[in-house]
């Protein structure tokens, strides 16, 4: 089961955190919570300034910002 990070990145793109950890539920599919964390997403732009972006563990080891999931 891998879990979905929402992050939030500053307007000018200095700076990442972590906004929302999505956990999967128990018979979701991929596409099933990549449209969950859209629907938050599509929420959380009218209130915050910057760019949002889901991303799992593999891709967050990738970037070397495994970091971010200490926030959560």
């Amino acid at each position: 089961m891998t879990d979905y990070y929402i992050i939030h990145e500053t307007p000018f793109g200095t700076e990442r955190s972590l906004y929302q950890k999505v956990g999967r539920r128990m018979a979701e599919n991929d596409q099933e919570l990549a449209d969950r964390c859209n629907a938050i997403i599509e929420q959380v732009k009218k209130q915050y300034l910057g760019n949002f972006f889901f991303a799992d563990d593999t891709y967050l080891e990738a970037t070397n910002q495994i970091h971010l999931k200490e926030g959560v």
